[in-house]
């Protein structure tokens, strides 16, 4: 044999026997495993534990930019709709506030015209004796010194109609200037009222998303603007002073009263009860008494001066409105009718004691 045959991986055999290959099973050794470190384990499952993180907070994320995205969107389309109704509104007032001067500038060239006729003695004869009548009646009302404001405006009413007879009958007796000068004014007015119709059509949104819109940037405004008067009205000084009075009790008050007010107004009397304790302007830390039913009307102004010095506002005052508002003190008073008043109702029925803490203001 041929040492060949070995590096077959055959075995050899004699002559007469079955010859049968054998195949050397070769195996190769799988490798290790390397050991890591106990630093690159705790590393590894950090970085497992980011994935994991990551892999949660991913869609979360992506979902709220796409929510931040969409209200900013929103918003913007809110603003710009809010917006151009805004300038809509503007606009449309500004055409209203044409349209007025318009049409005084017509009526005024009309009464400039009208006027001249009449003193000229043109125009249409049956409306200058009407004016004549008024002119008479008018004169006669102020030696009556009676008020002339109808026949006034009747003449006005006059003097427009024989303008406008004058100009649309083109009088040549008529001045040119003046009359040109009605003929321009109703021209202008007219332009006026066609750009007024334009916009109006334009107004308002033209689909329901821009109303929706439109309808939540105002009510945001007006909110904001609620908020912004309520701030602007609250005064922090005068509220705190109002507290100071939750201090004083009816045992104070009936002590505070004791001294010498034991005399009222009533039907039939003449006598007062002793002047309210009035503090000294700049001493704020006394408190006046409180006003303890029954009392004139005397005592009920001192009270009312005491407490105003010592909050330090006015007795009365008017609002921008231009209501009236009076100062009441506190203290007590019996509301409703005894038992012993037939001809009262059920309504005024018991009779009790109301007593008031803190100063206010009521409208006169």
């Amino acid at each position: 044999m041929d040492s060949n045959d070995n590096d077959t991986g055959q075995v050899p055999v004699r002559e007469g026997q079955t010859q049968s290959v054998v195949r050397r099973e070769t195996t190769v050794p799988e490798p290790r495993a390397a050991e890591q470190p106990e630093g690159a384990s705790a590393r590894t499952a950090e970085q497992e534990r980011r994935a994991k993180v990551r892999s949660t907070l991913t869609p979360v994320a992506v979902r709220a930019s796409m929510i931040g995205r969409y209200l900013w969107a929103e918003l913007r389309a809110v603003t710009t709709a809010t917006t151009a109704q805004l300038w809509r509104l503007i606009r449309h007032g500004d055409a209203l506030v044409r349209l007025a001067v318009s049409k005084k500038s017509l009526r005024q060239a009309q009464l400039d015209l009208g006027e001249k006729l009449y003193q000229a003695g043109s125009g249409d004869a049956s409306v200058r004796n009407a004016i004549s009548e008024l002119d008479a009646q008018i004169k006669a009302a102020k030696e009556a010194k009676r008020s002339a404001s109808k026949l006034v405006a009747e003449r006005r009413k006059q003097l427009i109609q024989l303008a406008e007879l004058s100009a649309s009958a083109s009088d040549a007796s008529a001045p040119a200037s003046e009359r040109e000068h009605v003929l321009t004014c109703r021209q202008n007015l007219e332009k006026q009222r066609d750009q007024l119709e334009a916009g109006r059509m334009r107004l308002w949104p033209s689909c329901n998303a821009e109303i929706t819109r439109v309808c939540v940037g105002v009510g945001v405004c007006l909110m904001l603007l609620v908020t912004v008067i309520m701030f602007a009205r609250s005064k922090p000084g005068v509220r705190s002073r109002l507290d100071e009075t939750s201090a004083v009790t009816l045992a104070d008050a009936k002590a505070a009263r004791a001294g010498g007010d034991a005399g009222h107004d009533d039907a039939g009397s003449s006598e007062q009860t002793a002047p309210a304790q009035v503090p000294i302007p700049g001493q704020k830390s006394n408190i006046p008494s409180p006003a303890i039913a029954p009392f004139g009307v005397a005592q009920a102004k001192q009270h009312q001066q005491a407490w105003a010095l010592h909050l330090d506002v006015p007795v009365e005052a008017v609002n921008s409105l231009g209501m009236r508002f009076v100062l009441i003190p506190p203290g007590e008073f019996l509301m409703g009718s005894p038992d012993s008043d037939v001809a009262a109702v059920k309504d005024e029925k018991p009779q009790h004691r109301v007593r008031i803490s803190k100063p206010f203001y009521l409208g006169m």
